[in-house]
C-alpha cells in the first residue's frame, strides 16, 4: 500500500467528517435594549383599566325563507317557521354575547296583546257603525254593527340604533353513499346560506350586510347487517343554519359596535343632567361624556336630508346611577364644563 496515498484519504475522511458534525446555528434576533421610561409607560398602559364597551340597542326585525325548501301553503299566523327559525337562533346569539340590548320586533302583535293585558286592556277596541237597512221588518231598520279593530294608543316600543332584517336564501340536502355484498354507507349533507343586513330605523338606509356559509354532515354505515340504519336526520338542518349564522356573526358585531352611541338627555336641573343610559348599557360612575347639540338638517339637491356635526356644549361625570332593567335605568351626571339649557336636541355621546 502506497503510504503517501493512506496518508491523504485520510486526510480528506478527516475533513469530510468534521464537514459533516457542523452545525449551522440559525441566526436570531437581538431586540434593542429598552429604556427605563419606555418600560415604565409600558406598565402604566397594562395598569389601565379596559374601557368598557357601550352596548348598542338593537332589534331583530322580519326574516324569510327564500328557498324552496320547507315552503307550504300550510302556515300560520307567525310566518314562514324556517325564517323564524333563522331569526331566533341569530336573537339568541346576539343575547348570549352580552354586547347588546336586544329588543323583539318580529312578534309585535304578541307584544301588544301582552301589553294591553298587562294594563288591564282587552287589546282591541270597538268601532259602532249604524247602518240603515230597509226591509218589511221595522226591527231591522236601524243595525249597531261592531266591528274589532287593533289598538296601538297604548303600545310602548324602544327606540334602537339599528334594525337587522336577513332571510335564509339557500338551503338544500342531500344524501350520498355506497353500498357493497355485505357493507354499506350513507352520507347525509345539509347546506345553508344565511344573509343579513343592518338598517338605520331612522332613515331605512341599509349600510352593511353579511353573508354566512354552513355546512353539516352525517354519516352511517352497515357490516353484515350490522350497524347504525341510514335514517332521515333531522338535526342536520338545525345544525347548518347554526353553522351559517356563527360564520357571520364576527362580522355583524364588529360592524354593530362601530355605530356611534347616543343617549337622551332627559332632564337638567342645575348642575346634574339626567340621560336615558345605565349600568346595563355599560355605564359606570367616574365615566365622562360629551353632551352635544344637534345641528340644523339641510336637504341635498338628490333628496338627501343631511345633518350638519353636532356641536359639543359641555361635558359631565357620572355619579349615579338608577333603574332596575333596561327599559327604565339611567344615570345621573354632573356639568364639569359647559353648559347645558334644556333637552330640546341634546344628546349624550362617548368623548
Amino acid at each position: 500500500m502506497d503510504f503517501k496515498n493512506f496518508r491523504l484519504n485520510l486526510v480528506f475522511a478527516l475533513l469530510f467528517l468534521q464537514a459533516c458534525a457542523t452545525i449551522d446555528k440559525p441566526l436570531t434576533a437581538v431586540e434593542a435594549p429598552v429604556s427605563r421610561d419606555a418600560q415604565k409607560q409600558a406598565q402604566l398602559e397594562i395598569q389601565k383599566p379596559a374601557k368598557a364597551t357601550l352596548k348598542r340597542k338593537i332589534a331583530i326585525g322580519r326574516f324569510t325563507n327564500e328557498t324552496r325548501y320547507g315552503r307550504s301553503l300550510l302556515r300560520d299566523s307567525d310566518g314562514d317557521p324556517l325564517g323564524k327559525q333563522v331569526s331566533d337562533m341569530l336573537m339568541s346569539r346576539l343575547v348570549l354575547s352580552g354586547k347588546f340590548l336586544v329588543f323583539e320586533r318580529q312578534d309585535l302583535n304578541k307584544l301588544q296583546r301582552e301589553q294591553a293585558i298587562l294594563a288591564g286592556q282587552s287589546g282591541s277596541k270597538k268601532v259602532v257603525l249604524d247602518s240603515s237597512k230597509k226591509g218589511s221588518d221595522d226591527n231591522n231598520r236601524d243595525v249597531r254593527l261592531e266591528i274589532g279593530t287593533e289598538s296601538y294608543e297604548n303600545f310602548r316600543l324602544i327606540g334602537v340604533d339599528t334594525l337587522i332584517l336577513g332571510s335564509l336564501t339557500e338551503f338544500s340536502r342531500k344524501a350520498t353513499g355506497k353500498s357493497g355484498f355485505l357493507s354499506g354507507t350513507k352520507l347525509q349533507t345539509a347546506k345553508a346560506k344565511v344573509e343579513v343586513r343592518l338598517v338605520d330605523p331612522m332613515t331605512g338606509h341599509a349600510f352593511f350586510s353579511a353573508v354566512g356559509d354552513g355546512l353539516s354532515t352525517s354519516e352511517s354505515g352497515r357490516v353484515a347487517g350490522f350497524g347504525s340504519k341510514a335514517s332521515y336526520d333531522d338535526s342536520l338542518n338545525d345544525s347548518a343554519i347554526a353553522s351559517a349564522i356563527s360564520d357571520l356573526m364576527g362580522a355583524l358585531i364588529d360592524k354593530l359596535n362601530e355605530r356611534s352611541w347616543r343617549a337622551e338627555v332627559l332632564k337638567v336641573s342645575g348642575n346634574s343632567v339626567f340621560i336615558s343610559a345605565g349600568e346595563r348599557q355599560g355605564l359606570k360612575v367616574g365615566d365622562t361624556f360629551s353632551i352635544k347639540k344637534r345641528s340644523e338638517t339641510i336637504r341635498s339637491d338628490s333628496g338627501f336630508d343631511i345633518e350638519l356635526p353636532p356641536t359639543t356644549v359641555a361635558s359631565i361625570k357620572i355619579v349615579g346611577l338608577f333603574g332596575d332593567s333596561e327599559v327604565n335605568e339611567g344615570a345621573v351626571g354632573k356639568i364639569i364644563s359647559g353648559v347645558v339649557n334644556g333637552t330640546d336636541g341634546i344628546f349624550v355621546s362617548e368623548e
